[in-house]
């Protein structure tokens, strides 16, 4: 039951979601500015939130190119090795850490850390572990390959 429960919380927007509203109540409830008052926090903040947002899109897009699903709990229909898959098995998982991180500098809060440590943590103890076992029976040696060639996040 709990594997289920986690497996479901790990589903890729779901969590994302969850660990923004989270930081964002947690800023909220705080009672100190809503953004953070250092202008190379709120910088840092933006350029990472964009490069997570153009990231996560293009992942997707690619996938939705060569016809294969972007829901992970779906054994995929292509093995994408190409363009940003070239660079990191998951760019998608690393387009949504960047925006909990984003939010993390966004609000300036130490505690809001806790959002994308557990993101990964779950990612890469959890869920991914999962998708490669599923890919790795679809593709057999072709993603054996890949898998050696390319890292897991970069």
């Amino acid at each position: 039951m709990v594997n289920n429960w986690l497996a479901a919380l790990t589903r890729y927007p779901l969590f994302l979601m969850l660990g923004l509203a989270a930081m964002a109540l947690f800023s909220l409830l705080d009672g100190g500015p809503w953004l953070s008052a250092n202008r190379l926090l709120l910088f840092v903040g933006v350029t990472l939130g964009v490069a997570g947002a153009l990231l996560l899109l293009a992942a997707a897009g690619l996938f939705r190119r060569v016809g294969t699903t972007v829901d992970p709990t779906k054994s995929p229909d292509a093995l994408v090795t190409h363009g940003l898959y070239s660079f990191s098995r998951n760019p998608m998982y690393l387009g949504m850490l960047l925006l909990l991180v984003a939010e993390v500098c966004l609000l300036g809060r130490p505690l809001a850390l806790l959002s994308p440590v557990c993101f990964f943590a779950l990612m890469n103890g959890q869920r991914i572990p999962a998708e490669e076992a599923m890919v790795e029976a679809r593709f057999g040696a072709a993603f054996s390959d890949y898998k050696a060639r390319v890292r897991r996040w970069l």
